[in-house]
């Protein structure tokens, strides 16, 4: 019996829409009223846009955030030879200095239609540029216009440019 009943809300709703459905519930209880729809708070910006229960549009918008801490190991420039059958590959071996953390920042928004059972879907996705610089203490010379001797103590600076995904999808959704 339960289970009957529970079909045929369910069956209303999606012929309906839960808007119209939630009105004419409220309705037919006696209640003034316009069904469930409440104002989304300011950070939630996913709330679906139905009508009649079978087009929706799904708005998104997000920001990520990603802080890399950047460490070394030994690194071998020949991995191929062995330091057994040439003791001077031992200086071929090497460690990245040590290096600044590193900040990245994206930001992302765009919708989903979705049709029945047919989706689609389009995103927008810009990461900003790249401002972290590896400071070496005491040293005021950056990477840039260092000469090659000095390349392993200079300031290096971030040249990441910023990058812009536009992407576009069709998929069934279920």
């Amino acid at each position: 019996m339960f289970a009957t009943s529970a079909r045929g809300t369910g069956i209303q709703i999606q012929t309906q829409g839960r808007e119209k459905f939630a009105e004419s519930q409220l309705r037919s209880l006696g209640h003034p009223g316009t069904g469930v729809f409440e104002a989304v708070a300011p950070f939630d910006y996913s709330e679906p846009f139905v009508v009649q229960g079978t087009f929706s549009l799904t708005p998104y918008l997000g920001y990520g955030f990603l802080w890399i801490v950047a460490r070394s190991q030994v690194i071998d420039k020949t991995p191929n030879i062995a330091v057994k059958d040439d003791p001077n590959d031992i200086s071929m071996n090497f460690v990245f200095p040590d290096q600044d953390n590193i900040e990245r920042q994206r930001i992302f928004g765009g919708f989903k239609a979705k049709y029945y059972v047919f989706a689609f879907t389009f995103e927008i996705d810009y990461a900003l540029a790249g401002d972290s610089v590896d400071d070496v203490t005491g040293i005021t010379t950056p990477c840039d216009t260092a000469p090659a001797s000095e390349k392993n103590r200079c300031d290096a600076t971030d040249q990441s440019g910023a990058q812009a995904t536009y992407s576009f999808a069709v998929s069934l959704d279920f």
